[in-house]
């Protein structure tokens, strides 16, 4: 059943993306299950009396559509200069850990050209 969604967190003050996520039900307002330096800017934020930008950027869709568009998206930001706190992603039922900006620009256009 089409339940889920992607999203994506973006400082306030700058508009630049921080974590690209998906998941279903309140998953994106969670803190749980969150890299601490995810945990860190949310922290940061909230003592600033700031609040971190939500953006959904699909809604309604498998969670094997999700786990594609997340992934389109952590490329798209990271190859625009955008330092994620992504810790890992899944594509075609692989995880991949954290990687260096090189790795995600090739695995970005090499998506990019299968798809």
């Amino acid at each position: 059943m089409p339940a889920h969604y992607v999203y994506e967190y973006f400082y306030p003050e700058s508009n630049r993306c921080f974590y690209v996520g998906c998941g279903k039900g309140e998953r994106y307002i969670s803190t749980a299950d969150r890299p601490p330096e995810f945990k860190k800017i949310i922290w940061g934020l909230k003592k600033q009396n700031l609040s971190p930008i939500i953006k959904f950027v699909a809604v309604n869709i498998t969670w094997e559509q999700a786990l594609k568009i997340e992934v389109k998206r952590i490329a798209y930001h990271l190859t625009n200069g955008h330092r994620l706190t992504n810790r890992c992603f899944v594509y075609n039922g692989i995880r991949y850990d954290r990687v260096d900006m090189q790795t995600w620009r090739t695995k970005y256009f090499i998506l990019k050209i299968r798809n």
